[in-house]
């Protein structure tokens, strides 16, 4: 990036705010990068590509967002997001959570081929 670019929103042209985040709202918040999906169990270390949130980080992989969940979080009702990949120098001082938090219904709540209606491919 062009030094007269740095500090520019992409695609906007518009200059970022930069302000230090320890005097932000936010200082010492950061994402929990839950260890694994909450429905599957897979595992979704921290570099994890396929791992996805809502806006109250509850956590799934790829295939149970897309495929049995359908992009909606089914504990708020919210979109899943890809969740962002924390850089790796900065895991040291802000490690992911070895929390793990499960939905133990979800398997049979959310069985792979349902819809968001309910309904199953086959009956559509």
């Amino acid at each position: 990036m062009p030094a007269s670019d740095a500090g520019l929103w992409p695609g906007r042209g518009v200059r970022a705010p930069l302000v230090p985040i320890a005097q932000t709202a936010d200082a010492g918040r950061v994402l929990e990068l839950r260890p694994h999906c909450e429905c599957c169990g897979r595992g979704l270390p921290p570099e994890s590509e396929d791992a996805f949130i809502c806006t109250f980080e509850c956590t799934w992989c790829g295939d149970c967002a897309r495929d049995r969940l359908h992009g909606v979080c089914p504990n708020c009702g919210g979109n899943l997001e890809p969740r962002p990949i924390r850089p790796a120098h900065l895991l040291t001082s802000n490690p992911a959570s070895t929390i793990r938090v499960v939905n133990p219904n979800c398997l049979t709540e959310h069985p792979l081929g349902d819809s968001v209606g309910g309904t199953t491919t086959a009956d559509q």
